[in-house]
């Protein structure tokens, strides 16, 4: 059977595509195996009809109940499929945690011994594999691929995620620069590539030499987060750099131009010492590494080193890598690794290694005093705000544990934390509560994402996500609602009704079958939006610990997101809005708008119109009938009446079909009421969330010493919460509006 190409089959159109091509039996096999599988899970003894939405060589990705599940799969040499278990993805179908991007070389001035090259890294705009770099992301990601190693790899080598090998180490990157374009996404990221092979060094110069820099690509391999626009994925965000690969196909418009004047790097003098240590490993072993020893792994290369000069008295490694050159190799190492997770502002990082990396006796107590001071110089400037994540502190107490005791806090069933001043003075060490960052004690932890405002944003977003599950009196929504779909941004959407086809017609033997008319759609348009505010939180709460009112917060953040998402969609039905048609949503036209007063008789009469209610492709009657009764609460009292049976122990029709009362608290007028269809049987009203975020999400405002914080002596954070919606269709609706 045909393989299933690494990108998947995505999507309808292309699905029904490779369905009549090579790779059918594939898809059938496990579409067909899925249906089974998910049918016994469902107690079924017949498969269950599912919706593949796409396929990729390890997972089909199928729609349940309007939510996405990936499904991953193993298929035998016996075509035996075999499934893992489950889990829900979004539209992407999958969290992006790796964006692989070709970029190439590019040019700089320099000598021609040189070992050095000006490269581009990547290049903002559109990529021959649809994938959108935005310049702001490229900005930010910049420092991400400082030190970064470039390896050797072939095309397949590189989209395997294989091929991270010393053997296949060609140098690193520093110095890493955000270059603007002329334009608005054209900008590029561009870096100092140190090549360590003579040969690749020798090919590059003569590549520029002769004006053949196409011939040179790189790729990046990152982790980082994206989003689907159409056919297209865009990066949100990029989180870690694993390498940059030296690859044939360039994608993103990269190109070797020139070379610039040799300077060994650091990271060559690592690379080429572990080279040194891996030559004396293989010496000691019979000129081959041992047994799953990673050569990524440097402190398993490192240990293995050292069982191979412990042994050194069979076979002589002396001279290859002394004592003294290990030591200053881990002392430079860590001493770069602190800086760069110190904190510090980049030029300041730049400055603090360079000038610790000249210093020939090198220790541990050096940088360690050398990266306090740079802090407390640094901090002794506020007037642009606070510098955050500077780390530090005795690192008792670190962000885990603050998390923790916010969770207590805001948690009614757990009374081990009763006091927000307690945590803020825990986490900050600011014990007066003077709201200055410069009096609080900063930890080793990234305190730019673990600051006391953002640590108790989160807590509070953690407590509101919990609390949005339990719906309560304002999940009513949900009820009535079709269908809950991702939009992946603000502009206008089409929600679409499809008519039904006619009845099957006779065919007679050794006939053909004849198409049945297609059915015609019926689309209505609605945009998303936006809506939130600021919920602050003074000083004065903190210092008073008014450890009552931040426990309110969620539960008042919860309630008015879910009530005004409860009323956006009963408006629908209480503001009678006009349809695609240029009529209202309960309109004489659509045959669904009645004036009687609700009684018993009248909402048989109503029921009846209901069911009568035409396919518009058809002419047949639907048999809609009211799942949900909807009145003010008026008329509670008079609707439970309506289906009471008193002293009749047997159910009349009425009793037999009666709906589910619901109540609309808000309703203020007190004789309307409506009716509406079971959604799981024809489409009532879509909700579309951006991002398919169906939670609402607090956001921190201000930093500490700027903003409201600064002004007003309070923390900020904005809620947000984002959808839209529209009714899909008037069928299955019915409204009484009473004179």
């Amino acid at each position: 059977m045909k393989i299933i190409p690494n990108e998947g089959i995505v999507g309808e159109v292309a699905l029904r595509e490779a369905a009549v091509g090579e790779m059918r039996d594939l898809i059938e096999l496990v579409r067909s195996s899925l249906a089974v599988k998910i049918g016994k899970q469902l107690g079924r003894s017949e498969p269950q009809w599912l919706n593949l939405e796409a396929i990729y060589p390890d997972r089909a990705i199928v729609l349940v109940h309007g939510r996405f599940y990936s499904h991953p799969f193993t298929v035998s040499d016996d075509n035996i499929v075999t499934f893992a278990e489950p889990a829900e993805v979004v539209r992407e179908f999958t969290a992006v945690t790796a964006m692989r991007e070709a970029v190439s070389l590019i040019e700089a001035a320099g000598e021609k011994e040189s070992h050095s090259f000006l490269i581009r890294i990547v290049k903002a705009g559109t990529s021959k594999n649809k994938k959108i770099y935005p310049d702001s992301v490229l900005r930010e990601a910049t420092p991400l691929f400082a030190g970064c190693r470039v390896f050797l790899k072939s095309d397949d080598e590189h989209l395997a995620g294989k091929g991270k090998s010393v053997r296949n180490l060609v140098g690193g990157l520093s110095n890493p620069q955000f270059i603007e374009g002329a334009s608005a996404d054209t900008g590029e990221i561009q870096a100092r590539l140190d090549v360590l092979d003579a040969d690749i060094s020798t090919k590059l110069r003569e590549a520029i030499d002769r004006k053949l820099t196409h011939l040179f690509g790189f790729s990046i391999d990152v982790e980082g987060e994206a989003k689907r626009k159409g056919q297209f994925v865009e990066a949100v965000r990029f989180t870690k750099v694993h390498s940059v690969d030296m690859i044939v196909e360039p994608g993103a418009g990269g190109e070797l131009i020139n070379f610039i004047e040799a300077v060994a790097s650091q990271s060559q003098e690592e690379d080429a010492m572990k080279q040194r240590m891996l030559e004396a490993i293989r010496k000691a072993h019979n000129g081959k590494l041992p047994s799953g020893l990673d050569e990524n792994d440097e402190e398993a290369v490192y240990t293995a080193f050292q069982e191979a000069v412990a042994s050194s008295s069979k076979t002589d490694v002396s001279g290859l890598v002394t004592k003294a050159e290990l030591e200053q190799m881990e002392v430079r190492s860590s001493m770069r690794e602190a800086v760069r997770t110190s904190k510090l502002p980049e030029k300041a990082q730049d400055k603090l290694i360079k000038q610790l990396e000249s210093d020939p006796a090198l220790t541990t107590v050096k940088f360690t005093e050398a990266i306090k001071d740079e802090r407390e110089y640094l901090a002794s400037f506020t007037e642009a705000g606070t510098i955050r994540g500077l780390g530090g502190g005795d690192g008792t107490t670190g962000p885990k544990g603050i998390a923790e005791m916010l969770d207590k806090l805001l948690d009614p069933s757990d009374r081990e934390v009763i006091s927000i001043k307690e945590c803020y003075q825990e986490a900050t060490g600011d014990k007066h509560v003077t709201g200055l960052f410069q009096n609080m004690r900063f930890r080793e932890a990234t305190i730019e994402s673990d600051s006391f405002p953002i640590m108790l944003g989160n807590a509070l977003n953690r407590r509101i996500v919990e609390m949005y599950k339990v719906e309560g009196r304002y999940g009513l929504w949900r009820e009535l609602v079709s269908d809950i779909i991702p939009a992946n941004d603000f502009r206008e959407r089409k929600t679409i009704m499809y008519g039904g086809f006619g009845d099957l017609p006779v065919v007679a033997e050794d006939a053909a079958y004849v198409d049945l008319a297609k059915p015609t759609e019926k689309a209505e348009a609605y945009t998303p939006g936006k809506r939130g505010g600021l919920v602050p939180i003074s000083r004065e709460t903190i210092k008073n610990d008014d450890v009552g009112f931040i426990m309110k917060i969620p539960r008042n953040v919860t309630t008015a997101a879910l009530r005004t998402l409860n009323k956006f969609v009963l408006d629908m039905i209480r503001t009678n809005p006009t349809m695609s048609d240029t009529k209202a949503l309960f309109h004489a036209d659509h045959g669904n708008l009645l004036t009687t007063a609700l009684t018993k008789a009248n909402y048989l009469i109503a029921r009846l119109a209901m069911m009568k209610q035409a396919d518009h492709d058809t002419g047949e009657a639907m048999g809609l009938a009211p799942k949900f009764l909807l009145i003010p609460a008026d008329l509670e009292e008079a609707a439970f009446e309506m289906f009471r049976r008193d002293t009749n122990m047997d159910a009349d029709f009425a009793h037999s079909t009666a709906p589910q009362i619901r109540p609309v608290s808000y309703w203020t007028d007190a004789n309307d009421w409506a009716m509406v269809c079971d959604p799981a049987e024809h489409p009532t009203i879509e909700i579309g969330f951006i991002d398919n975020r169906q939670e609402p999400e607090l956001f921190i405002q201000d930093m500490a010493t700027s903003g409201s914080m600064f002004t007003h002596d309070r923390m900020t954070w904005k809620i947000r919460h984002e959808y839209g919606g529209a009714p899909a269709s008037w069928k299955g609706m019915r409204k009484n509006v009473v004179a």
